[in-house]
């Protein structure tokens, strides 16, 4: 079986069918590099995806769960988004 690595990158997969995206990172996440989540939005954008996306310094990984140094606007931001969007009202 052939390995396509293309297949697991998210930022390879954008087609019509994505939906508008909100992205949140923290700068000093160290799981997830900030670089894949500032490559998938622009992306998005070339793909003509509506999308935002917010960075924060500290958090690190999960801080949108509530975690140490959480970021306590993004959940406000996202609540704007999705009404900018038409998501909710």
């Amino acid at each position: 079986m052939f390995f396509n690595l293309s297949y697991y990158s998210n930022e390879k997969q954008i087609d019509s069918l994505v939906s508008p995206t909100f992205l949140v990172h923290a700068i000093d996440d160290k799981s997830v590099p900030v670089e894949n989540s500032i490559t998938y939005f622009h992306e998005l954008r070339n793909k003509n995806v509506k999308a935002e996306i917010h960075l924060y310094q500290k958090g690190g990984h999960g801080f949108g769960l509530g975690e140490n140094e959480s970021s306590p606007m993004w959940a406000q931001q996202c609540t704007q988004w999705l009404k900018l969007n038409h998501f909710i009202d």
